[in-house]
C-alpha cells in the first residue's frame, strides 16, 4: 500500500508542496517505524527538501525533518550524512527555542547517539550527560525520555569500561523501568 501511494503522488502536488510533504511525512514515518530505513530515507529526503524551500532552514518543521532524516541516516550507517543534519538541528534549536525546549533536548540526545553508534564515546558522553540532566530537570526522573537518556549514558559508560559509573546508572534505570513500564516491557528487558 505504501509503495502504491508513493508512485501515485509523484508530480500530483507540484502546486501544493505542503500537501505533498504531509503525505510523504506520513509515509516516511511508517517506513521508519517498520524499520525500512532505505524507503524512509527516500521520503524524508524529499520532505526536507520541500520544507527547506517553502518554509526556510530554521522553521520548526524543517528542523524536525533534519532530526528525523539524521536518525534514519544514523540507522543506515550513513554517519557523514547524519552528522551535519543533527548538528545544524541542535544548533538552531538551541538558539531559537532554548536549551530546555523538549525538541532541543531530543536533538542533544540524537547527536549523542550518533557519536555513540560511531564509537566516538568522548564526544557522545558529554552530550548524553547533558541530555540526561536536561530530561531530569524538564521532564522529571520518571519520564520515558529520561529513562532512555539514563540507559543511553549508562551504555556509553559501559562501552568505555567505566563500570563504576555505568552500574549504578543502569541499576537505577532498571528499577525505574520495572516500576514505570512493567516487567514485560521491551525497555525493561533491554
Amino acid at each position: 500500500m505504501l509503495f502504491r501511494s508513493e508512485t501515485s503522488i509523484a508530480g500530483k502536488f507540484d502546486t501544493q508542496p505542503l500537501v505533498e510533504v504531509s503525505i510523504r511525512q506520513t509515509m516516511g514515518d511508517a517506513y521508519r517505524n517498520l524499520g525500512q530505513y532505505r524507503e524512509a530515507q527516500t521520503q524524508l529526503e524529499r520532505v526536507l527538501d520541500i520544507r527547506r524551500h517553502t518554509l526556510g532552514e530554521e522553521h520548526p518543521d524543517t528542523l524536525s525533518s533534519m532530526g528525523e532524516l539524521g536518525f534514519v541516516y544514523t540507522r543506515l550507517g550513513k554517519y557523514a550524512q547524519a552528522e551535519p543534519l543533527l548538528t545544524k538541528a541542535l544548533e538552531v534549536r538551541r538558539r531559537v527555542l532554548g536549551e530546555e525546549h523538549r525538541t532541543t533536548i531530543e536533538a542533544v540526545t540524537n547527536l549523542g547517539l550518533l557519536y555513540s553508534w560511531q564509537q566516538k564515546y568522548a564526544q557522545a558522553e558529554p552530550l548524553l550527560t547533558k541530555a540526561l540532566e536536561l530530561n531530569r530537570r524538564v521532564l522529571g526522573e520518571e519520564h520515558f525520555q529520561t529513562l532512555q537518556a539514563m540507559s543511553f549514558l549508562g551504555t556509553v559508560y559501559l562501552s568505555q569500561g567505566k563500570n563504576a559509573q555505568a552500574e549504578p546508572l543502569l541499576a537505577q534505570t532498571l528499577e525505574l523501568d520495572r516500576r514505570m513500564l512493567g516487567e514485560d516491557h521491551p525497555g525493561t528487558a533491554s
